[in-house]
C-alpha cells in the first residue's frame, strides 16, 4: 500500500475575488495559475495491479490504470462526484522525472490539450495504518468495475 501526496496547477481565468482600496472593497477579476493540494493512497488490487483514491479540492476521485516503476509514474483520476466535469471525465496524470524524492510531472484531460503541472510524493505504508472498515471499502470497488451508482448507494448504505 502506498500513499501519495502532491499538487497539481491549474489556469484560471474569470476568479472573483474583493480587492480593498481607497474607496472601499471592490470586485475584481483575477487571472492565474491556482495550485491545488491532493492527497490519496494506492492500493494492491490483488490482481497484480493498483487502484487508489484521491482526495483535493474539487472532491472525491478514483485512481486507476495505475503504473509505477523505477523511471516514471502515471495513472488516470475520475472524480467520483464533481459540480462541474461530467462522470466519465478523465485525467492522465504521468510523472517521469525526480527530484530527490519527489515526483515531477503533469496533468491533462483526456481527449484535450488542456493541461499542467503536477509534483508528487509516494511512500510505501503498511496496511495496518487503515481500520478493517476502510480497507473493505477501498477493495470492494475496483477500479475495472467503477460503477458511480454502486459508490453512492455503498456510501448511503454505511
Amino acid at each position: 500500500m502506498r500513499l501519495i501526496q502532491g499538487f497539481f496547477v491549474q489556469r484560471r481565468e474569470g476568479l472573483l475575488d474583493i480587492a480593498y482600496g481607497e474607496d472601499g472593497a471592490q470586485a475584481v477579476v483575477r487571472k492565474g495559475l491556482i495550485p491545488h493540494m491532493y492527497a490519496g493512497v494506492i492500493f494492491d488490487d490483488g490482481a497484480g495491479g493498483w487502484n487508489g483514491e484521491m482526495m483535493d479540492p474539487q472532491g472525491e476521485s478514483r485512481l486507476f490504470d495505475i503504473i509505477i516503476d523505477d523511471s516514471s509514474i502515471r495513472f488516470t483520476k475520475q472524480y467520483v462526484r464533481h459540480e462541474l466535469l461530467g462522470d466519465h471525465t478523465r485525467i492522465l496524470y504521468t510523472f517521469g522525472r525526480r527530484e530527490g524524492n519527489t515526483w515531477v510531472g503533469k496533468w491533462r484531460y483526456r481527449d484535450s490539450a488542456i493541461w499542467g503541472p503536477s509534483r508528487c510524493v509516494i511512500a510505501d505504508v503498511d496496511e495496518k495504518l487503515f481500520r478493517s472498515d476502510v480497507l473493505d471499502y477501498l477493495k470492494s470497488f475496483p477500479a475495472g468495475e467503477f460503477d458511480h451508482d454502486r459508490v453512492r448507494a455503498y456510501a448511503e448504505k454505511s
